[in-house]
């Protein structure tokens, strides 16, 4: 046996995202790291090229399901993203509870 395959994992590394499998992959990764007796460590992916376009003036989205135009509003999708990781934080918590399992949440 090899000192890698005998070593205790210790952390997980999750990457969490605006998707909808984010709340999914909270649970399987909670899960696993229950398991494995290991800690969570989750970490929330900003996407920077979309802060940036945010920032432009000429910024604009489509906003579903209506598919109506609109601004693209920096201090709007920077709070879209706090709302994002706020819900984050609590789809980790809520999982981590029963499990017992430690973790984090980095930005």
């Amino acid at each position: 046996m090899s000192a890698v395959a005998g070593a205790a994992l210790r952390r997980l590394l999750l990457a969490l995202d605006a998707s909808r499998s984010s709340p999914e992959a909270v649970s399987a990764a909670m899960a696993l790291a229950g398991g494995l007796g290991a800690r969570l460590e989750a970490l929330f992916v900003e996407d920077e090229d979309l802060l940036r376009a945010a920032a432009l003036p000429f910024g604009r989205q489509l906003r579903l399901p209506t598919g109506a135009p609109g601004p693209l509003d920096e201090a709007t999708l920077r709070a879209d993203l706090r709302a994002l990781v706020a819900r984050a934080r609590e789809a980790l918590a809520e999982a981590a509870g029963p499990l017992r399992v430690e973790w984090t949440l980095e930005v």
